[in-house]
Formats: structure tokens, sequence, C-alpha cells
């Protein structure tokens, strides 16, 4: 869970604000902090997601657009993620090469709140939620 919502994967973007372009990404089934952080809480607990707000450890402790960069999570509830990442692996493909499949042109931004997320230091601050 996530807020409110069972997210099922994650995929994060670190992409330019100029032209969307990524970067470096994060995909996994478990978001990143859910077995990082300095003390034992279930993995979708709200103070171990501001431990470890999202994947891309340059920016944990700065702010990405200071370089013209954006920590982006996708909300891929709606997207079959097991049989997107098959069916690449199966072509040789990489997630970054096939990205606009999912996620044409830079998706809808959505609010925290659109997703019943309470503010979470580190992270609803750092990293905008888009939808494809």
């Amino acid at each position: 869970m996530l807020g409110s919502k069972r997210w099922g994967h994650f995929l994060f973007l670190l992409r330019r604000l100029s032209d969307g372009v990524v970067l470096s990404s994060y995909e996994a089934e478990d978001p990143c902090w859910a077995y990082n952080g300095k003390t034992h809480l279930p993995k979708d607990h709200p103070d171990r997601c501001g431990a470890v707000p999202h994947p891309f450890v340059d920016y944990w402790q700065k702010d990405p657009i200071i370089d013209g960069l954006e920590v982006v999570l996708v909300d891929l509830s709606t997207t079959n993620t097991r049989k997107w990442i098959n069916d690449n692996r199966m072509l040789g493909k990489g997630l970054l090469e096939d990205i606009g499949t999912v996620l044409p042109g830079k998706g809808i931004n959505k609010l925290h709140t659109d997703y019943g997320m309470p503010v979470i230091p580190n992270f609803t601050n750092r990293v905008k939620i888009v939808t494809p």
C-alpha cells in the first residue's frame, strides 16, 4: 500500500525537466524503501518511505530541480507490468528502450492526496507522481 492505494509495481524515473528524457530508472515489485532503513518497520510504513524516499541516491539529500531533473513515480496500476517486462526481455530490450510505450510524453501529473497519501518528509515534496 502507498497511501490508500495498492500500488502493485514500482517504476521510478529520473528525467530531465526540459524535455522529459529519462536518464535512469528503478523498476521492481517492491518499493526501494522496503528493506532499507535503520529500524525494522513494515515495508509500506510512512517512516520507512521517508528514510529512503526514492532510488536515486544522489538526490536523497538535495533537490533534483537544481540540476534540471525530476524524480517521478509512475502509477502502473492499470498496466500489466509482468507481461510488459517479459515481452521486452524476449526481445532483448531494456526498460528505458521501451518506456515510451508505457509513458508516452510526460504523463499526467497526479497529487499525492489523490492516493490518500499523508505528507511524508523527503517523499511527497521530492517525488512527482504521474499516470500514463
